[in-house]
């Protein structure tokens, strides 16, 4: 194995020094000229690739150069397009200025028409014109909230049958707590009359008379007639224009149809808060009314009666019972005949078809119309809240040992109980107006309605309940057009309000007494919302544009003083009729209580809520609880920095007020005060 290396070893050593010198020199330069095919194959790829990329950046120059010419231009254009939104905006206010003025003057053509309808009917007739023999008509709607911007409207549906009904018939619609039931029979316009189509914004069946003015709508309509004394149901759709009349947003009546709305039901039924809710519903719209309490008048002669006064084997409590009646009945009426009012809510049991009867007798003689109200309630949950609500706030029960109170209580229903009956269409009281609300308005039944006013007190109702329940209301925090004195804008808070703001979620905790969760509604406008930004994620939080402040026109922006030197003659027109003074391409009071109807409807439907908003604004919705007169709600004071808490009860409305702890500066100036703000 070793012979063979030796001997090539012995060959290369006979190798010379040039010989190996050149093999070195070959191969060197066979390793070169490799090394040289391979780079040169390598650089032609480089430059290759070098070459596209001048290119690319060549033509990547080009498009940045382009982009930016573009973007010049998009700027250039959306500069122009906000010059256009901002010319529109204004426009867009100068239509809803339009629309406040044609909302009047609409309301004031409404009375004319109403006036001339009853003269005709009076001359063609010989009588009122209304004579109540067209049957009920009743629309059934779900309400959904709204879904990016878009209002969802869903028909109601009943699987049972359904048969119409005539003259003197009921009609019963059965619906969830989110569900609505609509009813009218008021005649229609002339052919063609419609009205502005609701804005979006606000929740469609919220109001349910803006039916009237929207076209080519299909819905679910449910009607009844009597066939041979059974009734079932089918379902109608009816399409094309539904013009109902009158417009939604205000009440307008001529005197000849008053209205004496009776309460029916027994006791811890909620018929006293219904009647003060109506009382104030009306009032607020302009509509004098007045409840008239027949336990009141009983009371001047038994103030403190026990169960037994109201079994009716007792002859003495009877006989007391109907004096009390006969008076509140005989002062409604002398209120009535001297213009103090149209509409009266006698508030009673009526529990008997005698009673009501002789109600409706004496109600006719004077030319009164009568809308019997019955609330029925078989929720024993509800029945003893309502009992623990009497016991407490009761004057029949002041002073008494809670427990004696409540058991004297139920023993004065188990009396009326004894003798109690039911509206009934189906028998002698099918000739009377009517309407059943059944366990706080989860089921709701009409019958002859035959005008507008009542119309209007029926679609009051039907967005009521009468569960314990509570409203807070905060004006924002302090901003920085507050600290300035100017009004309107959309200022951002100072750093007070954004304290204020900080500590209102802790406010309302202690307010409401627990973390049960509540829903915060905001106006659209900036200082609202960042005061309500804080509070728990677990409230829902919704903004509306109804809760926006009182739109100043021409003003906005302006200090009182500045105002009184440019408009001396608007400065003292408003300080004259604050309610009704409109400014100049803005609001009045009495404008911001139109557009918060949808809102009132909202809040006597729903339960716990908060409210973020403005002074005006607020102190509207502060009048409406409180039964503050119209020509006084203007010049309230509401504060900075303060929750307002209100709990509607039987007999009133209960207040509670918690200031934080963070100084504000006040935006109240009284009637002929001086323009600098303090």
């Amino acid at each position: 194995m070793t012979q063979p290396t030796e001997q090539r070893e012995r060959r290369d050593g006979d190798l010379t020094d040039a010989e190996q010198q050149r093999r070195a020199e070959e191969a060197r330069a066979a390793l070169t000229a490799s090394l040289s095919a391979v780079g040169s194959s390598v650089d032609a790829e480089l430059r290759s690739r070098a070459s596209n990329l001048h290119a690319n950046t060549a033509v990547l120059n080009k498009q940045q150069a382009d982009v930016n010419k573009q973007t010049a231009a998009l700027h250039q254009q959306g500069d122009q397009l906000q010059q256009v939104a901002d010319r529109s905006t204004a426009k867009i206010k100068e239509i809803g200025d339009v629309q406040n003025w044609a909302e009047l003057i609409e309301r004031d053509l409404f009375r004319v028409e109403e006036t001339l309808r009853i003269v005709e009917g009076q001359q063609m007739n010989g009588g009122p014109p209304n004579d109540g023999n067209s049957a009920a008509l009743i629309i059934l709607v779900e309400h959904q909230a709204y879904v990016g911007g878009e209002q969802s409207l869903r028909l109601g549906h009943d699987p049972d049958p359904v048969k119409k009904a005539g003259p003197g018939s009921s009609l019963a619609a059965s619906t969830t707590p989110r569900h609505t039931a609509a009813m009218t029979n008021v005649d229609p316009p002339p052919s063609g009359g419609t009205g502005p189509v609701k804005k979006p914004g606000t929740h469609f069946a919220h109001d349910m008379f803006v039916l009237s003015f929207v076209k080519h709508l299909k819905l679910d309509i449910l009607t009844t007639m009597e066939d041979n004394d059974q009734t079932c149901a089918r379902t109608k759709v009816v399409e094309g224009p539904i013009a109902w009349s009158p417009a939604y947003n205000a009440v307008s009546q001529t005197e000849q149809n008053r209205i004496c709305v009776v309460m029916v039901g027994l006791p811890a039924r909620g018929k006293s808060l219904i009647a003060q809710k109506v009382v104030r519903y009306l009032a607020w719209l302009s509509t004098p009314a007045r409840a008239f309490n027949v336990g009141s008048y009983r009371r001047a002669d038994t103030p403190r009666p026990t169960a037994d006064f109201f079994d009716t084997a007792n002859p003495e409590g009877e006989r007391l019972r109907r004096a009390a009646a006969e008076a509140a009945v005989a002062d409604m009426i002398t209120w009535f005949d001297d213009g103090r009012g149209l509409v009266a809510i006698l508030d009673a049991t009526n529990s008997t078809r005698t009673r009501r009867q002789w109600v409706f007798e004496r109600c006719r003689e004077q030319g009164i119309h009568t809308i019997f109200v019955e609330s029925k309630c078989d929720d024993e949950d509800l029945i003893m809240a309502n009992i623990r609500e009497v016991k407490t706030s009761s004057p029949d029960y002041a002073g008494l040992d809670a427990e004696v109170a409540a058991q004297d209580f139920r023993n004065r229903i188990r009396h009326y109980e004894k003798v109690y009956e039911t509206l009934d269409g189906h028998h002698d009281e099918g000739h009377l107006t009517y309407v059943k609300l059944i366990n706080v308005g989860h089921q709701l039944m009409v019958n002859q309605i035959s005008d507008y006013l009542q119309s209007r007190v029926v679609y009051f109702l039907m967005n009521l309940h009468i569960r314990p329940r509570s409203v807070w209301l905060s004006r924002h925090g302090e901003s920085m057009f507050n600290l300035s004195g100017r009004i309107g804008g959309d200022a951002n808070l100072s750093p007070r309000g954004e304290a204020y703001a900080r500590a209102l979620p802790e406010l309302v905790r202690q307010s409401v007494g627990d973390d049960r969760k509540l829903t915060v509604w905001t106006s659209t406008l900036q200082r609202t919302i960042q005061t309500a930004r804080f509070l728990p994620k677990q409230h829902q939080q919704l903004e509306w544009k109804a809760l926006d402040e009182l739109d100043s026109g021409v003003c906005d922006g302006l200090t009182y003083e500045e105002i009184e030197q440019r408009y001396p003659d608007d400065f003292r027109a408003r300080d004259d009729d604050k309610y009704n003074y409109r400014y100049r391409g803005g609001e009045s009071y009495r404008d911001i209580v139109i557009r918060l109807e949808p809102i009132i409807m909202e809040l006597e439907r729903g339960e716990d809520i908060v409210i973020v908003t403005h002074q005006a604004v607020l102190r509207c919705i502060y009048a409406y609880f409180m039964n503050i007169p119209q020509e006084r709600s203007p010049w309230m004071e509401v504060p900075l920095h303060t929750l307002i808490k209100l709990t509607p009860k039987a007999y009133h409305t209960q207040e509670e007020r918690f200031a934080a702890d963070i100084p504000a500066v006040s935006t109240f100036r009284a009637r002929g005060q001086s323009t600098k703000l303090p």
